[in-house]
């Protein structure tokens, strides 16, 4: 992983205020190599992010907690996108 470039992410990351739609970030509480302190400074680049804390789990996420994860990307899905919709 050290010798990874950072370049691509870097380009994207530097457009991440520009997405309007709705995110959710789903970040494992207790994660010891990416840290909650990230998830937050993730969730305040876009315009619209969801930041769910996960319990009980460590950087594998689906491994650590499959139901809760599944569970949270059912309840994201299927909220109503209100940016760029059509007023009801």
């Amino acid at each position: 992983m050290k010798d990874i470039s950072p370049k691509y992410t870097m380009a994207a990351a530097q457009k991440f205020g520009e997405f309007e739609r709705p995110v959710l970030i789903a970040w494992a509480k207790e994660d010891r190599i990416l840290p909650v302190r990230d998830a937050v400074r993730l969730s305040e680049t876009f315009p619209n992010a969801r930041l769910e804390l996960i319990e009980d789990s460590y950087t594998f996420v689906p491994e650590d907690q499959p139901a809760r994860l599944a569970s949270l990307i059912a309840s994201f899905i299927r909220e109503p996108a209100l940016v760029g919709a059509e007023p009801s």
